[in-house]
């Protein structure tokens, strides 16, 4: 097999058109509420963030972002503030358009992964859970990661939150230092 360092630098000179066609040849289906990664088919994550963490106009991004079509891969907020509390109001913000109009996708607000673990055991609606990771033990320690936190937020995705398939944790690389 190939070294992650050898694909990456692979990865780096590639054209899109190089991308395209290199991923056809390893097809990666993952389904949590909706299956992502069939051929022929395109998904997209609807990306409502706000300054100020307001829940009006994270609600009302939403709704724009469903009229175009976006969000069936996940509705992902950046939150401004990494609190339990805030997490918590806009989750329910997320899910309070889900359910409302019974839309089969998967919410998440990605703030460091202790916090969303906290957020859902004390009764916030969970989705995916996220946290950006590396390759690396070194850079896990620069984004405050540890595998045991990974592993802790498997056993409480597949406890508490509200995915009907095996995958419920969302994962960014390549985004900070290491």
């Amino acid at each position: 097999g190939l070294t992650s360092e050898v694909v990456a630098a692979v990865a780096k000179i590639c054209s899109n058109a190089d991308l395209i066609y290199g991923a056809k040849k390893m097809p990666v289906i993952k389904k949590a509420n909706t299956t992502i990664g069939i051929p022929g088919t395109f998904s997209a994550r609807l990306q409502p963030n706000d300054t100020r963490d307001d829940v009006q106009s994270i609600a009302a991004q939403i709704y724009e972002g469903l009229s175009f079509g976006v969000g069936d891969a996940v509705i992902g907020v950046n939150p401004v503030t990494d609190d339990v509390e805030n997490l918590s109001r806009v989750l329910d913000t997320i899910y309070g358009v889900i359910d409302k109009f019974n839309i089969p996708t998967q919410g998440c607000v990605l703030a460091h992964v202790t916090t969303q673990i906290e957020a859902i055991r004390r009764g916030a609606p969970g989705g995916l859970i996220f946290q950006s990771i590396c390759g690396s033990e070194k850079g896990l320690k620069e984004f405050g990661v540890e595998l045991a936190m990974l592993d802790e937020a498997r056993a409480v995705g597949a406890e508490f939150n509200r995915i009907a398939g095996e995958n419920c944790l969302y994962f960014e690389t390549g985004q900070g230092s290491a």
